[in-house]
């Protein structure tokens, strides 16, 4: 496009949109331009023997082969996650993540804790505005398990 300002002066695209003189030079010798890529891709030897360019790669036989045995893969793997809404029995709590069930004491820890904190909080509004207690220390933590505690491996040293 520089060679379509008047000088070298607004070479590019503002030379062009800045300047109808250059802008018509530009038009003029689009077909040229494209005659002069296509001989140089030629002597590059980046063209089909017929002379077409070559297809995208996304297009190509191969590649669609690649997608699609992609694609199967997905949905094979989506496929075999399990539901985690049809459940069999509705007693116990399983772990989305990896579909495991929960042992009985988390379970009862997660099932109660909100009433476990809800009475933390009733403990320090009853508690805490007395004079003997100090008003601006902590609650204590809630020693609850989690799905978390699931994973967790324990070593033991001796």
């Amino acid at each position: 496009m520089k060679h379509a300002g008047a000088g070298g002066r607004g070479a590019g695209v503002s030379g062009i949109l800045n300047n109808f003189e250059a802008y018509k030079r530009w038009a003029k010798t689009s077909h040229e331009r494209s005659r002069y890529l296509d001989v140089t891709l030629q002597m590059a030897d980046m063209t089909n023997e017929d002379g077409k360019d070559q297809k995208h790669r996304d297009v190509r036989p191969l590649q669609i082969h690649k997608s699609e045995a992609a694609t199967l893969k997905a949905i094979d793997a989506i496929n075999s996650f399990m539901d985690p809404f049809d459940v069999e029995s509705d007693d116990q709590l399983f772990r989305i993540a990896s579909g495991a069930p929960a042992p009985p004491g988390l379970c009862e820890d997660i099932m109660d804790a909100e009433t476990k904190g809800k009475h933390a909080k009733d403990s320090f509004i009853s508690e805490r505005p007395k004079k003997d207690k100090d008003f601006f220390e902590p609650i204590k933590r809630q020693k609850l398990k989690t799905f978390a505690d699931m994973g967790k491996k324990v070593t033991v040293r001796t």
